[in-house]
C-alpha cells in the first residue's frame, strides 16, 4: 500500500483511513505489507501504519536488509515492537533480539506481539536506556509513542546502561543498534560506550532536537563512523540516521 496515499496529514489519507476507526481496539490483524508482512498485530497498540505496512517503510526495509540469519540486535525504545517483529523475523532462531521500552503499555503490547507470533529469540527489558543506571522521570503524557525521560515526568522508570548489562553479562554483543527514545539518544550512547567502541555495531539512529541530533552525530563521528542520511538532502537535517564504520577504522 502507498505509504502518500494513506498518509493521514493529506485529505486523501484521512478519507482512506475513516474506516479504520471502527476496527476495535485489541482486534488482531496481519500486517499487510513489508519486512514483517503476515505478522499478527494489534488493533490500537500503535498507528494503524503499523500493520498496514506504510509505518516508516524505507527505513524499515533498510533496517531488515542490513540484518542477517544468526545477528544480535538491540531494539532501544522497541514500542509496541514493529522493529523488533522485523528483527526477530531476519536473525532466525540463531539471532537474539534485546527489547527496551519503559512505557507499560508498549510493554505489554510487545510482549503480546511475541506472543501471537510464537517469537522466542527476543528478550524484553521493561527500563529506560539512559547513561546511568538507577531511575528516572518519565513524561508519558504524549502518548505511547512520544513518552519521555524528562524532570517534568509524572512517572519513575528505571533506567540502565548498555554497557553495564553487557558487563554482567546479561547482553549478548550487538551487530545492529537501533535507538529511537525521543532525545535521550546521546546519553544512551554515552551509556554504551564499551560497547560500541569494541564490536563496531551499525547504529540506526532517530534524534530529537538540533542539539542531541548535533551531539549524537560528533559522538559517532569521533568514532570513526561514518554517518548516512536517511529520508533527507542532508545530514544536517536529517533526523534519522544510519551510522556504520568506516572502512579506514576496519
Amino acid at each position: 500500500m502507498n505509504g502518500r496515499l494513506t498518509d493521514n496529514r493529506t485529505l486523501l489519507g484521512q478519507a482512506l483511513r475513516l474506516p479504520l476507526r471502527v476496527l476495535p481496539e485489541g482486534m488482531v490483524v496481519r500486517v499487510l505489507s513489508g519486512p514483517a508482512r503476515g505478522a499478527r498485530w494489534t488493533i490500537g497498540s500503535g498507528t494503524h501504519g503499523c500493520w498496514l505496512g506504510t509505518y516508516e517503510a524505507a527505513k524499515i526495509g533498510m533496517f531488515a536488509a542490513l540484518l542477517k540469519n544468526g545477528d544480535v540486535v538491540w531494539d532501544i525504545g522497541a514500542n509496541a515492537g514493529i522493529y523488533t517483529l522485523v528483527a526477530s523475523r531476519v536473525v532466525g532462531q540463531k539471532g537474539r533480539v534485546f527489547a527496551f521500552e519503559p512505557q507499560a503499555r508498549n510493554v505489554d503490547a510487545l510482549r503480546r506481539h511475541l506472543e501471537l507470533n510464537g517469537l522466542r529469540n527476543v528478550d524484553v527489558w521493561p527500563c529506560a536506556v539512559s547513561d546511568r543506571v538507577g531511575e528516572a522521570r518519565f513524561d508519558d503524557s504524549g502518548g505511547s509513542s512520544q513518552g519521555c525521560l524528562s524532570d517534568r515526568g509524572q512517572i519513575v522508570v528505571p533506567t540502565v546502561t548498555l554497557d553495564s548489562l553487557m558487563a554482567t553479562g546479561d547482553l549478548l554483543a550487538p551487530r545492529v543498534i537501533k535507538i529511537d527514545i525521543e532525545g535521550a539518544e546521546h546519553r544512551a550512547l554515552r551509556g554504551a560506550e564499551r560497547t560500541i567502541e569494541a564490536f563496531r555495531p551499525a547504529v540506526f539512529l532517530a534524534t530529537h532536537g538540533d542539539v542531541v541530533h548535533r551531539e549524537c552525530c560528533d559522538w559517532l563521528t569521533s568514532r570513526d563512523y561514518s554517518l548516512n542520511r536517511i529520508g533527507s538532502t542532508n545530514l544536517e537535517d536529517a533526523d534519522e540516521i544510519l551510522a556504520v564504520q568506516t572502512v579506514a577504522a576496519r
